[in-house]
């Protein structure tokens, strides 16, 4: 049975399953705190069957809540309304408890473009955007990407079917948006659309299960293209890049935005975002 104590104090979460590598706590509670909020935000482990005992508490106790892997989207049956931008893309990580009901969003999208547009000042219309992977980090990240302008979405996948699935659906979100899959060891077609692109985007986990990220021997043979690493806060890739002249980042600044926008869709009130920074940038070194 799931135990609520150490929230007991708490109007807002995160919960996943694991959850201790978690950096919101301090993210968030150093907005709160500057907003004279106090501390209201906490973090609890939630395994997928505990989810709706989670759900219905939350409901009636809570003011919001994040929501990390693997609950984005098992959570979706359980939501009142979901943003549709995170209803497309099958993806929440944030969520409102108003009148016992709970409302979806994503801000996820909102992260990276404001992460692309700080590390490079890159604005997405009319953006072409190589992904490496096309996992969940990708699938909650690129219909916010295509609602937002950019022209081209380029899938470099291991498996191609499972790049084909996403491509589909983005399709059907966005007619206008160019979207192609490419298997990661097809390096003449890959090497192409990466020439081709204004931003890479590594989404894989490779490197923290000890392997390199996909495609990664393009870095010295392609044009110095900003390149972006959704891995914080030390990425293998991102020191490759920048060795060979690319304008490189990690998902620091990701997390940093994304959770700014929680906080504002929480509160209706701006993001000390600042604040936030110095306090994601102090836990990141403990």
């Amino acid at each position: 049975m799931l135990s609520f104590e150490s929230l007991q104090n708490c109007r807002y979460t995160v919960i996943g399953d694991p959850i201790g590598h978690t950096r919101s706590p301090a993210l968030q509670n150093a907005a709160f705190e500057a907003l004279d909020m106090g501390r209201p935000y906490g973090m609890l482990h939630v395994r997928p069957d505990e989810l709706p005992q989670f759900a219905d508490w939350a409901a009636r106790h809570l003011d919001g809540f994040n929501l990390t892997l693997p609950h984005k989207t098992a959570i979706l049956p359980m939501l009142a309304t979901v943003e549709p931008a995170a209803a497309a893309a099958r993806s929440v990580n944030t969520v409102c408890c108003r009148d016992g009901r709970l409302h979806g969003f994503s801000t996820d999208g909102w992260g990276l473009e404001m992460a692309l547009r700080e590390s490079f000042d890159l604005p997405l219309a009319g953006a072409r955007i190589l992904f490496l992977g096309c996992g969940g980090a990708v699938r909650a990240t690129a219909f916010h990407l295509a609602a937002s302008g950019a022209a081209a979405i380029r899938l470099l996948n291991r498996t191609v079917s499972k790049a084909g699935e996403l491509a589909a659906d983005l399709r059907r979100f966005a007619p206008g948006l160019t979207v192609d899959c490419v298997a990661a060891d097809d390096l003449p077609l890959a090497a192409a659309f990466w020439r081709d692109s204004t931003v890479i985007i590594q989404a894989t986990s490779a490197e923290l299960q000890g392997m390199a990220a996909p495609a990664m021997e393009l870095l010295p043979e392609c044009p110095a293209i900003p390149c972006f690493d959704m891995v914080y806060p030390h990425s293998e890739f991102v020191r490759q890049a920048q060795n060979h002249g690319h304008p490189a980042a990690t998902g620091a600044s990701m997390l940093l935005y994304q959770g700014a926008k929680s906080f504002e869709i929480w509160t209706g009130r701006p993001a000390p975002v600042e604040t936030m920074r110095i306090a994601l940038q102090a836990s990141l070194t403990c």
